[in-house]
Order: C-alpha cells, then structure tokens, then sequence
C-alpha cells in the first residue's frame, strides 16, 4: 500500500494503488467527455451558421490534484490546484489568433470584461476589477499582459488560511506558499 496520503478528518490515511489509479481514470474520464461535449457545441454552432455571431467560454474555478504532495482534490493552494482552465473562442468577426495558447498570468475577474467587450455592449458605469482578454487574444505572446503576478487563498482545518502567489520574472515561475492563521475581520459599517 504505497502511495500518497489523503485527508480524512484529522488524520491522513494512504491511497491504495489501485484506488489512485481508479481515481485518475475516473478524472481524465471526465476530462475526455467534457472535450468531447464541448466540440459537438462548436460543431453545432458551425452547421447552423451561428458561429459567426456566438462566443464559447469554458472555465473551472479551481485546478485538481491527482496525488501530487499527497493531494487530492482541489482543496489547496498548491499550483494544480489553484490554476484553472480558461478557454475562450472568439467568432471570426473578432481579431485574435485562433488555435493559440498563452502563458499570460490571468484571473477570473478578466472573464466578465473580456465578455463586453468581445459582445461590443457598452462598459457598465462602476470601475471593474478584471481587465479584457482580448489585447492578449491578438497577441498570445505578450506576457506583461497584467499585474504578472496572481493571488489564491484556501483555508484549512485548524483556522489555518493558505496563500499562495504566482509570478513570472525573466519567463521563469516562481510560486509561494504560506500557511498563516486566519484573521477574522470585523466589518465596520453593517447595512
């Protein structure tokens, strides 16, 4: 009984072998109908003529863990588990590389402003928090795209909040991880 070591309740217990090797399959099992889901949709949009008019957005909002550092899930801040995918596919009309992959650090907040501009609707009133994608979309080797810098927090049992950062400095990531007790704020004005 090798194998990683998996949280339960306040102890950790080992993965047999085969329990790990069910869990992966069962994992990229779903990866590969999720795939396949996705390019029936696009296939659809192609043979009714609605893909020039429609954009595809698919997101997770969380990594997983397969047994690496003993995790599984995605309860952590490690970086399988923080990272997420983000795919976006864009109609002809609007000017990006197709087929193309970055490296760009990004966050969710980036979605809902990449959302209005690619649907060209007119910016909402308030300052938002995310930036569009579509400057990266042009050009997918632009990598000071942002902040270069990105942020993910994850508590754990114990009151115990982990942060990790992530950055790019010279086209080498550097990635830190901390585990601090959590500090509860008191709001100052209740509504």
């Amino acid at each position: 009984m090798n194998g990683p070591l998996i949280a339960a309740g306040t102890y950790y217990r080992v993965i047999p072998d085969w329990k790990q090797l069910e869990m992966r399959r069962g994992y990229y099992a779903g990866v590969s109908l999720v795939d396949k889901q996705v390019g029936r949709i696009l296939d659809t949009l192609e043979e009714t003529g609605l893909r020039n008019s429609t954009l595809v957005l698919l997101w997770g909002d969380h990594g997983y863990q397969l047994g690496e550092k003993g995790e599984w899930g995605k309860f952590t801040c490690f970086e399988l588990g923080a990272r997420v995918p983000l795919m976006i596919s864009l109609p002809p009309g609007i000017q990006h590389a197709p087929g193309s992959i970055s490296n760009a650090l990004v966050e969710l907040l980036d979605v809902f402003p990449t959302l209005v501009e690619a649907a060209n609707l007119p910016a909402p009133p308030q300052q938002l928090h995310g930036q569009s994608l579509l400057p990266l979309m042009e050009d997918p080797a632009r990598m000071a795209f942002k902040l270069n810098v990105s942020f993910s927090q994850y508590p754990r049992n114990g009151g115990l909040m982990g942060t990790s950062m992530r950055s790019r400095r010279n086209s080498l990531l550097h990635i830190y991880l901390s585990w601090r007790p959590r500090l509860y704020c008191t709001p100052i004005l209740t509504l």
